[in-house]
């Protein structure tokens, strides 16, 4: 929301997001998930053809496309692409993808996505795919104009890369089956105490304040 975020930062969206097409060539490739111009926390990245690899932090990540992937970025992360490959990359900021999560309720399935390395090989049906692509290039576009109500435009299209992974991933599977209230309300609870810990706020305004933490009835 374009409100929570100064104006430092409205006026510098490329320290905040960064996008690159990655042609396909005829040898493999190398590309640093670390962006020098701006404070990355988060990269996206859709792989269109051929296959690839998140490595050099943790577990590597295998992507074949058509992939979606979200890394949370650690020192000496990269993605290589194999002779042939193609896709986007997208290296976010951490305000700018918390602005994107928002607020709600709602906001806790988005979250758990965010803290986690999600990939998504052989996306289907092609309508998806579409839909992913176009939050991809509309961010790429944005990124390139930096104008009035980007900080705005460039949320609404990274909260929607969020929902697909959630989407794709089976988080939201996962969720109806398993996720129970004593764990909603435990992640509620974390969510409030980072939003409002400055605010000094006691045991009743997290019961009675936004996304409250009441339990729901049985």
């Amino acid at each position: 929301m374009i409100e929570s975020a100064p104006g430092v930062y409205r006026l510098n969206i490329n320290a905040h997001a960064g996008a690159q097409s990655l042609a396909s060539a005829l040898h493999a490739r190398r590309f640093s998930l670390q962006d020098p111009r701006g404070d990355a926390s988060r990269a996206a990245i859709l792989l269109r053809a051929g296959e690839g690899r998140v490595d050099g932090a943790g577990e590597p990540m295998e992507l074949a496309a058509p992939c979606l992937a979200w890394v949370p970025i650690q020192a000496g992360h990269f993605l290589r692409l194999a002779a042939g490959a193609s896709g986007e990359l997208l290296t976010l900021s951490d305000m700018l993808v918390k602005d994107a999560i928002g607020q709600s309720a709602e906001s806790i399935h988005l979250r758990v996505v965010n803290d986690r390395s999600v990939v998504v090989n052989a996306i289907e049906p092609t309508a998806t795919l579409a839909e992913v692509a176009h939050s991809f290039a509309a961010i790429g576009r944005e990124v390139r104009r930096d104008e009035r109500g980007s900080w705005n435009y460039l949320t609404a299209h990274v909260a929607l890369i969020l929902v697909h992974c959630w989407r794709l991933s089976g988080f939201e599977d996962v969720a109806r089956q398993g996720f129970d209230s004593h764990s909603a309300l435990l992640v509620r609870f974390r969510h409030l105490v980072e939003t409002h810990f400055r605010e000094r706020w006691r045991i009743v305004d997290y019961a009675r304040g936004p996304g409250r933490l009441a339990r729901p009835p049985p």
